[in-house]
């Protein structure tokens, strides 16, 4: 005989589910809602913009900024040409920056190029580039030889020599080994 009866489904009594949803007629109404804040909040920002021209007219009060020059705007991606200083309001801090930078490459230059070698205030002697580099393709640049240690030119009793790795010993004739 058969015990299984299938006209009920198994219910589990420990299991459960949310039965609600979301309706579709509360997503419309928040929608709506967020359009119509969004609309009224331009509303009274326009309202406020020409509430403030109302009650004191641009042409009485320009923006102190703003440039009474004006010309024809510069093609896209180009240089914009020779300003005119008068416009551009205090403080000015670099009312020729063609010369200024003229000035600058001349001082560099003086250095650079020097006629004769002079010593510098903290004691180094410049030398004309030119020569300078001439003296390094003639003698090269300063190599060690495979193995060489390099020499301490400063003071020789504060030298250390290299600390072995971990776990290795000394090698004789060392610093420290006697």
């Amino acid at each position: 005989m058969d015990t299984n009866n299938h006209s009920h489904p198994a219910v589990n009594t420990d299991v459960g589910f949310d039965k609600s949803d979301l309706s579709v007629r509360g997503i419309v109404i928040f929608l709506a809602g967020v359009g119509i804040a969004g609309v009224v909040s331009h509303l009274v920002i326009w309202g406020m913009f020409v509430g403030a021209q109302k009650v004191v007219p641009y042409d009485q009060n320009p923006n102190p900024m703003a440039t009474m020059v004006t010309g024809t705007e510069a093609p896209p991606l180009t240089n914009a040409g020779p300003q005119s200083v008068v416009s551009f309001p205090e403080p000015r801090l670099q009312t020729d920056d063609t010369a200024d930078m003229s000035k600058f490459k001349e001082e560099e230059d003086k250095h650079l190029y020097a006629a004769h070698p002079y010593q510098g205030a903290d004691g180094t002697i410049h030398l004309n580039i030119n020569d300078a580099m001439a003296l390094v393709a003639q003698r090269g640049l300063p190599t060690r030889q495979a193995g060489q240690q390099p020499t301490a030119t400063a003071n020789t009793d504060k030298q250390t020599a290299p600390k072995p790795a971990a776990g290795a010993k000394p090698a004789a004739g060392s610093p420290g080994v006697q």
